[in-house]
């Protein structure tokens, strides 16, 4: 459910108009009604203060989750903890987030700490959960568990590449020093797509992660998978 209608479905829940729901905001009722006709969406702050009021998470209220649970959470602190491990395991730079979400690295390095509190638009709040996989409740700390979004089945090598290693739980640089490969940044650029192994680094992938090379290669014929090495 897309946040326009869950927001009017709540209000309606709750008995408001668009004036009640304006005044407990203390905002105009054009601002809500953009809301409701999915022109605008609220920042964060004012999202927060949708949570409170219809007893409802974040996630809930944007329609990433049809699951109900109250709002309770402290985003500032666990936010920049959390970007930061997720950054790391996905093997990227704050510059490479930076540009993939759209802002400079000065902005991006200012999420949630002490430089400045900055927090994300829900534009990019959403974007980030997007390229996590995760929900936007997890990333500001509403809840503790990690429940990966549904998302379609990985169209290319990359795709296939980062998804078997995020999901088997290791870092970049620790599968680079498992492979012998020079560095970090070599098996990087296999996730970026800039190269592609050669024959017998593919294999060593396929083998590590217990799929078949033409799964890597073209999605089709994918093993039994079961812990890597």
């Amino acid at each position: 459910m897309k946040f326009s209608d869950r927001i009017h479905n709540l209000r309606i829940e709750k008995g408001y108009t668009l004036q009640d729901l304006a005044n407990r905001l203390g905002t105009s009722y054009q601002t809500i009604q953009k809301y409701e006709k999915g022109i605008s969406k609220p920042r964060l702050a004012r999202l927060e203060e949708l949570a409170k009021l219809f007893d409802v998470s974040i996630s809930y209220l944007l329609g990433e989750t049809d699951i109900r649970t109250s709002s309770t959470f402290d985003h500032t602190f666990v936010f920049s903890d959390r970007i930061k491990i997720l950054r790391l395991e996905a093997g990227y730079s704050q510059k490479e987030l930076a540009k993939m979400i759209g802002v400079s690295q000065g902005n991006y390095a200012k999420y949630g700490t002490e430089i400045g509190h900055i927090i994300p638009t829900i534009y990019r709040l959403k974007k980030l959960a997007e390229i996590f996989n995760v929900s936007v409740s997890y990333l500001l700390g509403e809840t503790d568990e990690r429940t990966l979004i549904e998302k379609a089945e990985p169209s290319s090598f990359p795709e296939r590449l980062k998804l078997l290693r995020v999901e088997s739980g290791y870092t970049q640089a620790e599968i680079s020093k498992k492979l012998n490969l020079s560095s970090r940044q070599v098996y990087n650029n296999y996730e970026k797509g800039v190269n592609k192994p050669q024959k017998e680094t593919l294999e060593k992938l396929a083998d590590f992660f217990e799929v078949s090379v033409e799964y890597l290669l073209n999605g089709t014929q994918k093993l039994k998978s079961s812990k890597p090495k």
